[in-house]
């Protein structure tokens, strides 16, 4: 049976989990170096906009390129683009629609200000 798929590139590694305001955890140039600099392959990239911004992304081809030669400096690739935080309240049942917006509103935005205020 043959197939199309690539074989898969690794080791990679979640940076989610490492964020943070001190470097290497805070920028994603820093955190592409450190995970190449322990022999990961590639990096999963969370979508928070101090690390990778989707909207800009989505209007962008030059942005999208600019975060691939970033991580390909780096000696890394993105093997993946985490939407955790956008995906947590997708699935809800209409009873909570209402409560899950205002969820997602307070979540993203004190998201948001915690990573503009450095926290």
């Amino acid at each position: 049976m043959a197939t199309n798929q690539q074989p898969i590139k690794g080791p990679a590694i979640f940076l989610a989990q490492f964020m943070g305001k001190e470097a290497p955890f805070n920028t994603l140039e820093n955190m592409a170096k450190w995970a190449a600099s322990l022999g990961y392959k590639g990096i999963q990239v969370p979508t928070d906009p101090s690390l990778f911004d989707l909207e800009k992304a989505a209007e962008s081809q030059e942005y999208c390129d600019n975060i691939a030669k970033i991580c390909k400096d780096a000696g890394v690739e993105i093997t993946e683009l985490s939407t955790h935080l956008q995906g947590q309240l997708v699935a809800v049942p209409p009873l909570t629609t209402s409560y899950s917006i205002t969820l997602r509103r307070r979540t993203y935005t004190e998201a948001t200000r915690a990573n503009r205020m450095g926290n």
